[in-house]
């Protein structure tokens, strides 16, 4: 497991972050609704079909039987048995012959292999259904999340010491890939048939830990927790945990000093900071309020 760094942030709204300092709790997202178009949620669908996992099975055995290269799979696998005695005996000459074979031997196998598929989805659906979810990132000084998750430079984030025993001693480093995430992918379905898996992959949290590669600057972490669905979508921490407030540059001078007041009535040693643009650059420079 990745090591904790000593803090993290949280990115938000002007008021958001007014409403986290009144109640001392941070807001929750609901696993299954997170606004990720990459990330499967409750309206995610099993992207193929039992048709479309039979064609994939008959492009790799179509492969394996005709191509150069010696069969990957466990030699003691009965289709990699069979794929190797085909390839010794030189038994098929194109892909419409193999095909013709395959008609009657895979689809029994196909269905219980999607059948198992569908099992995972649902596990799948079950398991995000009472996981909630908070966003934190490494670094407060961030151009890219003070547009996107801090209102356009108008919002706050907030610094949190990551202490022992507190909240965010449970937090995960995100996870950041080329690939978007999947309960199921068909290609492992054909590798556990074929025998080159001995089992599917089934760490159902990594899929809530992946990220798009590109956003890999950004350093994130993920607190996942479990709630019922009539529980508050928040969850505490004491006030001494914030190590300093962060005000945008767009944030009103009028605002400011608002922000200055709720954070010297919390706590008379919290430091405020506001963004300031750099002279020269696309950075922010932080003045202390």
């Amino acid at each position: 497991m990745a090591d904790l760094p000593p803090s993290l942030a949280y990115y938000g709204s002007y008021q958001g972050v007014m409403q986290i300092l009144k109640h001392q709790s941070l807001p929750l997202f609901q696993a299954d609704q997170i606004p990720d178009p990459f990330l499967p949620n409750q309206y995610t669908r099993l992207d193929f079909d039992c048709q479309a996992l039979f064609e994939r099975s008959v492009k790799y055995m179509t492969s394996a039987i005709l191509g150069k290269s010696a069969p990957r799979g466990n030699p003691n696998h009965p289709l990699q048995k069979a794929i190797r005695r085909w390839r010794g005996e030189n038994r098929f000459n194109d892909e419409s012959e193999i095909r013709d074979s395959l008609v009657g031997l895979l689809p029994a196998m196909v269905e219980k292999e999607f059948n198992n598929a569908k099992e995972i989805f649902d596990e799948w659906l079950a398991f995000v259904k009472n996981k909630r979810m908070l966003p934190l990132f490494e670094n407060a000084n961030n151009s890219e999340l003070w547009l996107l998750e801090a209102a356009r430079y108008s919002g706050v984030v907030i610094k949190f010491k990551v202490a022992e025993d507190s909240i965010f001693e449970k937090c995960l480093p995100v996870k950041y890939s080329r690939q978007p995430p999947r309960p199921v992918h068909i290609n492992n379905c054909v590798d556990l048939m074929m025998g080159e898996l001995n089992e599917m992959p089934d760490d159902l949290t990594s899929l809530l830990l992946t990220q798009n590669y590109q956003f890999r600057t950004q350093k994130e972490w993920r607190l996942i927790v479990d709630q019922q669905p009539d529980d508050d979508l928040v969850i505490d921490f004491p006030i001494e945990l914030i190590q300093s407030i962060y005000l945008g540059a767009s944030v009103p001078k009028l605002k400011s000093q608002q922000m200055c007041e709720i954070a010297k009535k919390l706590n008379n040693n919290m430091n405020v900071y506001q963004a300031v643009c750099a002279e020269n650059s696309y950075d922010f420079q932080y003045e202390k309020r």
